[in-house]
């Protein structure tokens, strides 16, 4: 029974699933010329479209030159944004620098602010 209990706890644990660090190592920007990777979460890839236009918008007004690149990103099977980085309201962007998550945030302009 002990042996079936640690068999469960490991396969729902996700022994595949990523850790934070994996994360943020796989998400901070690789060239020091750059600070940082902007990385937007949403539910799923259906919300990409609800949200773009003003995504866009923002980012026009935005100091983008030191941001290396932007992307969306979504729970799967291997990687649960949502548990590893505590994630309770889509969209959520998450600005990695050199160091780390720098802003987690659901404001877009929150994310402007911090870059200007």
């Amino acid at each position: 029974m002990k042996l079936l209990l640690i068999l469960l706890v490991l396969v729902f644990s996700g022994c595949d699933h990523y850790d934070e660090e994996k994360l943020v190592q796989e998400h901070q920007p690789s060239t020091p010329m750059f600070d940082y990777n902007l990385t937007i979460v949403v539910s799923d890839e259906h919300q990409i479209s609800k949200i773009n236009n003003s995504v866009v918008s923002e980012f026009e007004q935005m100091d983008l030159k030191r941001v290396m690149t932007t992307s969306y990103v979504w729970d799967d099977q291997n990687k649960s944004y949502t548990n590893v980085f505590d994630i309770d309201v889509y969209p959520t962007f998450l600005l990695f620098g050199h160091e780390g998550v720098v802003l987690k945030t659901s404001d877009l302009t929150e994310v402007r602010r911090y870059l200007n």
